[in-house]
C-alpha cells in the first residue's frame, strides 16, 4: 500500500489531474515530491523486499 500510495501521489502531482479543484500551492506540491513522498515509495519499497525475503526464507 505504501508503494502504490506513494506512485499516486507522485503522479496525481506531476500530471496536476486535479487542477483548479484542489487547493495546492506550488511550495506544499514541491516539498510532497522531494520530501515526503519519497519516503513512502522507500517505504513500499524495503517493506516489499523484507516480505518478500521473509517468504523465501520461511
Amino acid at each position: 500500500m505504501l508503494l502504490i500510495r506513494g506512485i499516486a501521489v507522485e503522479v496525481l502531482l506531476l500530471t496536476d489531474v486535479a487542477g483548479s479543484e484542489i487547493n495546492v500551492s506550488s511550495e506544499h506540491r514541491l516539498w510532497t515530491l522531494l520530501l515526503w513522498n519519497p519516503w513512502f515509495l522507500v517505504g513500499g519499497l524495503v517493506f516489499g523486499l523484507a516480505a518478500r525475503r521473509s517468504r523465501t526464507h520461511g
